[in-house]
């Protein structure tokens, strides 16, 4: 137990996951990775050839559509996935001087 700057107490725990639990992390990170991925590239591509934002929500819709078809992302947590989507989000808000 360690008390952190802002003055709350901060647990740490070291997994020992097994040799599946490791395989099954592992894939979900890469399907996350991809995601990201893909998803800078739609929207990078979509301010190249319409100088349109694409919004978290515009991804979103197309995520729930792609997961029907897609055993890969069926495999990963919807949650885990939305949040990945949020993430382009946060960077285009902080370093991109586009309009949003």
């Amino acid at each position: 137990m360690k008390e952190s700057k802002a003055g709350r107490i901060v647990f740490r725990f070291r997994l020992y996951p097994t040799k599946r639990q490791e395989e099954k992390m592992a894939a979900a990170l890469e399907t996350c990775r991809v995601l990201w991925n893909d998803a800078l590239e739609e929207r990078d591509k979509r301010w190249r050839l319409e100088k349109k934002s694409t919004s978290y929500n515009d991804q979103s819709a197309m995520l729930t559509a792609t997961k029907k078809f897609s055993p890969e992302l069926q495999a990963v947590y919807s949650q885990v996935l939305q949040n990945t989507l949020t993430r382009p989000d946060t960077l285009d808000c902080e370093t991109d001087t586009r309009p949003i």
